[in-house]
């Protein structure tokens, strides 16, 4: 870990760890420790479980440096997964484009919302206004691309 930006992307699915627990620890004395802002972690199963309804309550651990004080547990409000509401998208099409924008792209899969207002997509950091959106697809229209930029695809979908 180091300051700015830290990624690791598996190789396989086989590779991805399922922990219960992540842990970063600094070996540094604590005036001169690791000081973290923000944590995301995005596309690792981390838990080891296939049924179709999961219901948990996360907690995060404020670990004390002083051996005096001890731990802080905090529970967070608990949740539930449920894969019947949990839209899958199996396939982009075109998987390319232009950079001159304007290009319907559709993403085609299953049990997903089909209430245009509920989502925000982006592709390279440029807005797709979506176009259409029914429970099997998303189609959203490609803006202009300035030049060449890191390819990101982001689809958010909110209540």
């Amino acid at each position: 870990m180091h300051e700015g930006w830290n990624y690791h992307k598996w190789e396989t699915v086989k590779d991805q760890p399922k922990y219960r627990f992540y842990r970063f620890q600094s070996l540094k004395k604590a005036e001169n420790a690791c000081k973290f802002t923000e944590i995301k972690f995005t596309g690792v199963e981390v838990i080891d479980n296939t049924d179709a309804n999961y219901k948990c309550t996360p907690a995060v651990t404020l670990v004390s440096t002083d051996e005096k004080e001890e731990n802080q547990v905090i529970e967070l409000n608990p949740v539930e997964y449920q894969a019947a509401l949990t839209g899958v998208i199996n396939a982009i099409s075109p998987r390319f484009g232009n950079v001159v924008g304007g290009e319907d792209i559709t993403f085609t899969g299953k049990g997903l919302d089909a209430t245009k207002e509920k989502y925000k997509i982006t592709m390279d950091g440029i807005d797709c206004p979506l176009k259409e959106a029914t429970t099997t697809k998303l189609v959203c229209t490609t803006g202009k691309r300035p030049g060449l930029r890191k390819s990101t695809l982001s689809i958010v979908h909110s209540d």
